[in-house]
């Protein structure tokens, strides 16, 4: 296994970390929790998880599609720095509006399936990072709606911080929360 490789199943590992710990935490949510909206077009934290796993599964399936047509285009400095962009844009405490693909969600998702098909998309992207080419590893794997090709190491980075952006969502969901029951 190639160093790049063993760095990102490594980094996947901490990102999983990550992941296990915010999911015990919406653990401790009753229903009425999970699908309170703070706001008439707001979403609540049932509808954060449900945008968050469509957007690794659909990196998931994108990646397998186009695969399925032949190698990857390269990976450019512009390809790199535009994921950063992104990167550093998700990091600020600023609102965006989602890509279509991710921003049509059902009003009551179904947390505990969307939490069994979020952990199997992070073992499906441990198991392609083991298997993928070599000659992959510098290559556009993915495009994404906004910032465009992105190779492992930027969809890695990408997956790391919209959690961490949506996070910082879900605590201000929980401030709502704990405001209205204190009136109460």
């Amino acid at each position: 296994m190639s160093k790049q490789k063993a760095h990102w199943l490594q980094r996947l590992q901490s990102m999983n970390q990550e992941l296990e710990a915010f999911l015990r935490n919406i653990e401790a949510y009753n229903e009425q929790e999970l699908h309170f909206k703070p706001a008439e077009d707001a979403w609540s934290i049932a509808q954060v998880i449900n945008h968050l796993v469509l957007g690794e599964t659909g990196t998931m399936s994108y990646i397998q599609k186009k695969l399925s047509y032949g190698p990857p285009p390269e990976l450019t400095l512009l390809h790199r720095l535009r994921g950063q962009l992104l990167k550093l844009m998700l990091s600020l405490p600023l609102k965006f509006k989602a890509p279509a693909v991710v921003s049509h969600l059902p009003e009551q998702p179904d947390v505990a399936a969307l939490i069994e098909q979020w952990r199997n998309t992070r073992r499906q992207m441990e198991e392609f990072i083991k298997n993928m080419p070599e000659e992959y590893e510098h290559k556009a794997l993915f495009k994404h709606p906004i910032s465009g090709r992105m190779g492992m190491g930027e969809i890695l980075s990408f997956w790391e911080e919209h959690l961490r952006h949506h996070i910082r969502q879900i605590k201000r969901i929980e401030q709502r929360l704990a405001a209205i029951a204190s009136k109460t």
